[in-house]
């Protein structure tokens, strides 16, 4: 008989855990944030850009049929929202066939970013799923409410849903799946998109309402687009109500936040001894609710803060101020209903709603405009916590939703001949 060998316990614990090692690495194989899927051809099929920065390995069993939230709003519950963004893409990552049910059934309120990414998660992540060589249906219901009705439709999903059967609105979308590289050309649709809603009411925009617009679009659109780094994709949509006479506006991109902008090594020395000097005076504040990112993205926010902004480029940074103020200048209230901005970059949330805005204060011997976010405007204290808040859910890239009445200033009235011409 040959020797008998004794295993040891320390050896046979070693080893069964081991063993269980590997059979969690199996386990969540499926999980692996590189795994890229093969088709029947064994053909490599990359997943959109969009769903690989909304992919969330935590997120594993979620019911295809989605009940949106009460308020379904990146500005009014951004924290929700982005979680039922989160649970929707984790479905096209099944990788297998799929019926998707989009439910309103409670929904009261909605803001065209939550639709316009909702759309763009549902095609994308159906063109995904049809190149694997699966079918993906999506179907749906409309919200109960008739002002949330006309939102919905003129976000464009319902043509994603197959809802517009029987359906027939007079509507104008501003297609956010239409993309133009050129920042100018960009402005230019999308004021057209707000003249031409206009007209159907019998009012153009006049030379202020243009110039206003401008304004409002043009820097914040180019600095949208150059400030997302290489995995940058661009959105852009618009709604007007005739009804109400209230529009909104998003600009959406998916890539860097802007902390993550700011915070790289492409911003000059300049801007990264002003953010150093402003983090000095921010550090004593941060705690649970208030941190780094969420203080750099109140500071992108002021005059000439910019990773661009350099001795070579000194006016880079003036393009948010021209929008903050071009927002403000909006003023109307409208049946106690308050114009409304909101940023969503990384994990902070900043709202506008015209309880502080933009004022000169004299800093370094100048006089600038600045927005704290606090009662002192001042930026040696903390902001609000209730207009600069910490989501505890990243966005990975920067949302603009603006909402807003077209003030009669801006405006011009057809004559009674020019609108029968039409």
């Amino acid at each position: 008989m040959g020797k008998k060998y004794r295993v040891s316990n320390e050896y046979f614990y070693r080893r069964q855990e081991r063993l269980l090692r590997h059979r969690l690495r199996r386990k969540n194989k499926k999980y692996n944030p590189n795994h890229i899927p093969l088709t029947q051809n064994n053909k490599r099929v990359i997943p959109p850009t969009e769903l690989i920065l909304f992919k969330n390995k935590e997120i594993k069993d979620v019911s295809s049929t989605i009940q949106l939230p009460e308020i379904f709003s990146i500005t009014q519950n951004s924290k929700e929202t982005l979680n039922k963004l989160y649970e929707i893409a984790s479905l096209f990552f099944k990788e297998s066939s799929l019926t998707i049910s989009i439910l309103c059934d409670h929904t009261k309120s909605m803001d065209l970013s939550a639709l316009i990414i909702l759309d763009i998660i549902i095609v994308k992540g159906r063109k995904y799923l049809n190149n694997l060589g699966f079918k993906c249906v999506v179907n749906g219901n409309l919200p109960p409410n008739k002002e949330e009705q006309e939102l919905f439709i003129f976000s464009g999903l319902p043509k994603h849903l197959n809802l517009l059967k029987g359906i027939s609105p007079q509507v104008e979308i501003l297609d956010p799946f239409c993309t133009i590289n050129d920042t100018n050309l960009e402005t230019h649709r999308i004021i057209e998109y707000y003249d031409k809603c206009l007209r159907r009411n019998g009012y153009k925009l006049n030379n202020k309402g243009i110039a206003y617009f401008n304004k409002l679009i043009n820097e914040i659109v180019d600095n949208a687009r150059i400030h997302n780094g290489y995995r940058e994709k661009f959105y852009c949509g618009g709604f007007y109500s005739h009804n109400i006479k209230k529009g909104q506006l998003s600009i959406i991109s998916f890539g860097k936040t802007i902390y993550e902008s700011l915070n790289s090594e492409s911003t000059s020395e300049n801007i990264k001894t002003k953010i150093q000097e402003y983090i000095k005076d921010q550090k004593r504040f941060f705690d649970v609710n208030y941190n780094k990112e969420m203080s750099w993205t109140v500071f992108a926010l002021q005059y000439k803060i910019s990773r661009l902004n350099s001795i070579d480029t000194p006016d880079r940074g003036t393009g948010t101020i021209q929008f903050i103020e071009a927002f403000m200048d909006m003023g109307q209230t409208i049946n106690n209903d308050k114009p409304l901005m909101s940023l969503v970059s990384g994990n902070t949330h900043i709202l506008f709603d015209g309880t502080y805005t933009l004022k000169e204060e004299k800093i370094e011997n100048e006089m600038v405009k600045v927005i704290a976010f606090n009662k002192n405007n001042n930026l040696k204290e903390k902001p609000d916590k209730n207009y600069v808040k910490d989501l505890d859910i990243k966005f990975p890239g920067v949302i603009i939703n603006v909402e807003f009445f077209m003030d009669p200033v801006y405006l011009e009235k057809f004559k009674e001949n020019d609108i029968n011409e039409r």
